[in-house]
């Protein structure tokens, strides 16, 4: 009779990294010792995602909207669905991306040395503006409202 993890042990004997399951701690270790316990789970020890496809994984995972490239634009259906299970059907780095999210930003007036209100040619949000111009007395341009993706 075959040993449980007879295919596990076979593919270890010929330098295929074997990790096991530590389930107090909850996590895949690697295997050295080369004693196969009946009860226990193996694996063969996964090949490392790119760092890319791991990003999206995980953006998908923390909620972020991950989409993919169209004919003629980004659409995000049920990529998220997907990338939550390591599920990637195309290795383009390319035909992917994390959906950016829109931050508005403004045109601002400050007053110079001389008395006189110059406006910015850099859009600023609020908190950009503040930090930058904390010692100078200025106000928003509110016509020059504009929303960037970032």
């Amino acid at each position: 009779m075959k040993h449980k993890h007879y295919d596990l042990i076979i593919a270890w004997a010929t330098g295929i990294e074997i990790q096991w399951f530590d389930a107090i701690k909850m996590v895949w270790v690697d295997f050295s010792d080369g004693r196969f316990y009946p009860n226990t789970q193996y694996r063969i020890k996964p090949t490392p995602l790119p760092q890319w496809q791991q990003d999206l994984i995980d953006a998908a995972k923390a909620g972020k909207v991950v989409e993919i490239k169209g004919i003629d634009e980004w659409v995000s259906s049920s990529v998220n669905t997907y990338f939550a299970k390591n599920d990637f059907g195309d290795t383009k780095k390319d035909r992917y991306r994390i959906r950016p999210t829109k931050v508005t930003r403004y045109l601002w007036a400050y007053k110079g040395s001389s008395g006189n209100w110059r406006e910015t040619c850099v859009f600023k949000t609020e908190q950009e503006a503040e930090k930058e111009y904390e010692d100078i007395e200025h106000v928003r341009l509110d016509y020059t409202a504009t929303e960037f993706e970032e």
